[in-house]
């Protein structure tokens, strides 16, 4: 009996080994098949990284061709509109016969408008590429708006509406970048003038307590709904109406303002009445932006 028990025991350790064995073959089988399948897969991530990096680089060199483009096209395009509408001014000043006067006229209105929609494009590409730059200095506020106001003029009076100015006494010297702010208001004027008919445009410019100013841009224009106004400041956005395409646009205009105000260090927001009209407000820093006068 004990002969034959020693025997079972031998066979049944046998059996043991053998499972054993055969369970740690199936193993490093299945270990050996997932390592395969593990460096398989780190292949195709690596060839995807690598995909992905010459992607990259090509977008980059895209983007600084699209750059550079539109850079020399704003350039070439600018230089004649310059010419055209120094030209239209000059026959405006020296015509005797009304046509030719609303003619001329009308061709300034044109050629601004479009000087306009190339400007933000260039700087649309600008800001895009991190390459939109200030020149801060001391900048007096009247003054800037007077000079909007009077580019901005014709294109008022295409609509036969009306501008009225308010500047609270006293608003003094502050420190921004002039041609910024002066497109801040031309942007902000030529939307008011592009919706209102027959009305009246007013820009005001008050002091914001200690160290703000604000600046105004009010209209008795068309006025925009709420899905306008959710989609006012977003690029290639145009706030249209399907019916009237006189006023289809790039929809630059506004996002451009909105990220020139930002990088002055203040804020813009607007409130709108369908029918009513428009108030753009924009809030900016005395001193200019923190972040430059810590620089």
């Amino acid at each position: 009996m004990s002969g034959e028990g020693g025997i079972e025991d031998i066979e049944l350790l046998r059996r043991m080994l053998a499972r054993e064995r055969s369970a740690r073959e199936q193993a490093e089988t299945l270990l050996e098949n997932k390592s395969r399948d593990l460096y398989a897969a780190l292949s195709r991530l690596q060839g995807m990284v690598g995909e992905l990096d010459t992607a990259r680089r090509q977008a980059e060199r895209h983007s600084a061709a699209k750059g550079l483009f539109l850079a020399d096209l704003s350039h070439e395009l600018r230089t004649p509109l310059n010419a055209v509408i120094g030209y239209a001014e000059m026959i405006a000043e020296d015509a005797r016969g009304d046509q030719v006067i609303e003619d001329a006229r009308r061709i300034m209105v044109a050629g601004r408008g479009l000087l306009a929609l190339i400007n933000n494009v260039l700087d649309y590409s600008k800001a895009e590429s991190g390459k939109l730059e200030l020149a801060l200095q001391p900048v007096e506020v009247p003054a800037v708006m007077e000079e909007s106001i009077a580019i901005a003029v014709p294109m008022v009076m295409e609509n036969r509406s009306v501008v009225h100015t308010k500047v609270e006494p006293g608003l003094g010297t502050v420190t921004s970048d002039p041609v910024r702010l002066r497109q801040v208001l031309l942007n902000l004027l030529s939307n008011a003038a592009k919706h209102t008919m027959g009305g009246m445009i007013t820009v005001q410019a008050s002091r914001l307590g200690v160290d703000g100013y604000r600046i105004e841009v009010v209209d008795t224009g068309r006025g925009m709904d709420r899905s306008q106004l959710d989609r006012l400041f977003e690029p290639f956005q145009p706030v249209r109406r399907e019916e009237d395409l006189r006023f289809a646009s790039t929809g630059l205009g506004m996002s451009i303002t909105r990220q020139i105000v930002l990088m002055l260090g203040g804020r813009i927001a607007v409130q709108s009445v369908v029918g009513q009209g428009t108030t753009v407000t924009v809030d900016l820093p005395i001193d200019g932006p923190v972040q430059r006068r810590s620089a």
